[in-house]
């Protein structure tokens, strides 16, 4: 029988679509026992080594259709890949029946969850970050809030407008309009406490559950802003080869949420006329990809963030309260027979690949090729969790984050209750 080798490079072209093959570097897994100086929430400063690369599929639109599968997993895809091609991926949050029991934990204690959602006005390339930070500085010092767009004076030059200040100093430009096009609009959390006081806001769906747990279960306030809401996972070859932006949108008014039908209310929740102004926030991003590469920056924090992220070495004290929350759910874990897996990795390099050709399910050649200048080596580092049932040794779940691995489990716990 001839054999039948498919030149896939032909069919994507065809179609518009197009393989990546993404390089990792991984440090060596750990299972994790609680007390033991590795946590699920310590750092990890290797040693890493090279492993076999992950694929994504996808438009040309950007739209994802397989993301992050190793050749073995891709392979098995393949086929129905071939024939049809499925939705594109919608990153929802899953297991969200574990994020309300936290929620429902955390109102017992006096908390109350509120989301939102934001609509983008404008965004802009922030040209003199420190004369931006001392002129922060000074509102604070003044006890005052600190608005850039309101604060210097606008100046047209060529197709954008750009922020000046007393002196003529350029501060901003408006953004190229390729980054609202990237700026994704997500729903944001925030928890109240007893008096009325907002404690924590600007929190994304997908690190709410990591939030609530680690507040319920040893962390303070400012170490839980620290871990999950603040840039301090960048490293600084990061921050010096990104570009730091100025966004500002209008906000929803606020859904408190108590019920699985509170989150999907939040997408007809109207913008509130009652508030004047505009949210501001800052974030980092590689320009080259118009890729947003770190969590946002409240428009009074940048001072105190921007120090941080530029020392030689970054010092976040969060040591303490992190080791009493990871102990707290390895112990229950391992009371439940489960065991938990820690994988760190740092993505080397991003590749398009060429001349793949595909036979009776299996890729039996490509070639790849880094995109040079375009991806950081220095991003997207990531800890991620995989459980098994210790008695079946079946895989419970995945590759998955701190947050994510929370909810997942609290699920498991309470199906296993029922």
């Amino acid at each position: 029988m001839a054999r039948i080798i498919i030149n896939l490079e032909r069919y994507l072209s065809e179609r518009e679509l197009a393989i990546n093959y993404l390089m990792y570097d991984y440090a060596k897994q750990e299972p994790l026992i609680p007390g033991e100086k590795v946590t699920m929430l310590s750092s990890n400063d290797g040693p890493y080594f090279s492993a076999p690369g992950r694929f994504d599929f996808y438009n040309q639109e950007g739209q994802l259709y397989v993301m992050d599968k190793s050749i073995e997993e891709f392979e098995k895809l393949l086929p129905e890949l071939l024939k049809e091609l499925p939705e594109p991926l919608t990153f929802e949050v899953e297991d969200l029946e574990g994020i309300i029991s936290l929620v429902k934990s955390a109102q017992e204690v006096g908390y109350s969850v509120y989301g939102y959602h934001q609509k983008l006005v404008d965004t802009w390339d922030v040209i003199d970050p420190l004369s931006l930070i001392q002129d922060t500085t000074e509102k604070a010092e003044k006890g005052e809030h600190f608005n850039p767009t309101s604060y210097y004076t606008a100046s047209q030059e060529d197709d954008r407008l750009t922020l000046v200040n007393n002196v003529g100093t350029k501060l901003l430009c408006e953004s190229d309009e390729m980054k609202t096009r990237f700026l994704l609009e997500n729903y944001y959390f925030e928890v109240v406490d007893s008096k009325g006081e907002c404690l924590l806001k600007q929190i994304p769906l997908e690190e709410l559950a990591g939030v609530l747990y680690s507040l319920l279960n040893g962390m303070t306030v400012s170490e839980v802003k620290n871990l999950f809401l603040s840039p301090y996972n960048m490293t600084r070859n990061q921050v010096e080869e990104c570009l730091l932006v100025y966004d500002r949108y209008t906000m929803s008014k606020k859904r408190k949420i108590e019920t699985l039908d509170d989150f999907s209310a939040l997408e007809s929740v109207p913008l509130d006329s009652d508030y004047q102004g505009y949210y501001g926030e800052y974030s980092y991003w590689l320009e080259e990809e118009c890729i947003r590469i770190s969590r946002s920056v409240d428009v009074m924090d940048l001072p105190k963030v921007f120090e941080l992220l530029n020392m030689e070495k970054q010092e976040v004290l969060v040591g303490l309260g992190a080791n009493k929350v990871s102990d707290k759910l390895l112990s229950d874990a391992i009371e439940s027979d489960i065991l938990i897996f820690r994988d760190d990795r740092i993505q080397t390099r991003v590749c398009d690949t060429s001349e793949l050709e595909y036979e009776e399910g299996t890729i039996v050649n490509f070639i790849y090729e880094e995109r040079k200048n375009e991806i950081s080596l220095s991003t997207f580092r990531e800890t991620l969790f995989t459980a098994i049932d210790q008695e079946t040794r079946e895989e419970l779940f995945r590759e998955l984050t701190f947050s994510q691995s929370v909810a997942r489990l609290i699920r498991l716990w309470e199906e296993r209750d029922k």
